[in-house]
């Protein structure tokens, strides 16, 4: 990406940002995920800013861009496999 449109992007995300802020208050509920979730959301507008079009506003397409990777993270927390550790956790076996 060329410096000018580095610079657009950088600007735009700038003054939009409560936008990617508030998809990620509604799709996380700690500061650690919130911060992972806003970083993931800026990684994919960076990589599909090129192809925006400008067929709507700027705000339009970062909510859609935003809103899409929020729900895809979702769904593959979802469906993977949370694992509790038992270490220190005693058993008692009766004898029936």
């Amino acid at each position: 990406m060329n410096k000018e449109l580095e610079h657009s992007f950088v600007t735009q995300l700038e003054e939009n940002q409560n936008i990617v802020h508030k998809i990620c208050r509604l799709y996380t509920n700690d500061s650690d995920a919130h911060n992972d979730l806003f970083q993931e959301i800026t990684i994919q507008l960076w990589r599909a800013y090129p192809k925006f079009r400008g067929d709507s506003k700027f705000s339009t397409w970062m909510y859609r861009v935003a809103l899409n990777t929020a729900i895809t993270l979702y769904r593959k927390s979802k469906r993977s496999i949370k694992t509790q550790d038992y270490e220190g956790v005693s058993f008692k076996i009766s004898s029936e």
